[in-house]
């Protein structure tokens, strides 16, 4: 998790503020929720920001068997509260548990804005030991333009960028740094943390 620029000081997911208090609420008020989106979203992070003791939590949705949707069904009726992550909430999309879609309510995860993504680099790189460096908001700009629209890639880039930082004080090119991330197999993670140095 990145620190929102809310001044709030607490830990929260880059302008994921909304979506969290959103998915909050209907929790709050007993709903079920289908939290869905494309890969590398955050679906899992905004899971793990809105978990507590009560919680049944089905990740990933679509793979549930005809039997474990029977089961969920039982859950859902024993006044359970569930909170299922998927790709989508089309029932075409969703085997067997489309039986029990109607129970639940449908959140979809919006991509970042540029501002996000670039507060989200700018964290990112911060945490793997880029600071301070004139070229960085040019850097950033260009960045934005190269994972814009590309859920997942931001932190990925990030992650790539930092680590050459590390080792020779460089910052590579974004759409280098993505191509770094790709042949890494980080392009598509929604859930990549840098490490310090």
């Amino acid at each position: 998790m990145s620190r929102d620029d809310d001044g709030r000081g607490t830990d929260r997911l880059i302008g994921r503020a909304a979506i969290i208090a959103r998915v909050s609420d209907l929790l709050d008020a007993r709903r079920n929720v289908l939290l869905f989106g494309p890969p590398g979203i955050g679906k899992s992070a905004i899971v793990k920001s809105v978990a507590r003791p009560d919680l049944v939590v089905v990740d990933p949705f679509e793979r549930v068997s005809r039997q474990l949707a029977a089961r969920l069904r039982r859950v859902m009726e024993a006044d359970r509260i569930v909170l299922a992550v998927g790709r989508s909430a089309q029932a075409s999309d969703l085997g067997a548990v489309r039986r029990v879609l109607w129970r639940m309510e449908a959140v979809r995860i919006e991509p970042l804005n540029a501002r996000d993504i670039r507060t989200l680099l700018r964290v990112e790189l911060t945490r793997g030991g880029v600071a301070g460096t004139a070229v960085l908001n040019s850097w950033l700009s260009a960045a934005v333009k190269v994972v814009d629209g590309v859920p997942g890639r931001a932190v990925a880039v990030a992650h790539a960028a930092a680590m050459r930082w590390r080792v020779d004080r460089a910052l590579l090119p974004p759409r280098l740094a993505l191509v770094v991330a790709w042949q890494d197999g980080l392009s598509d993670a929604d859930h990549v943390r840098l490490q310090g140095p």
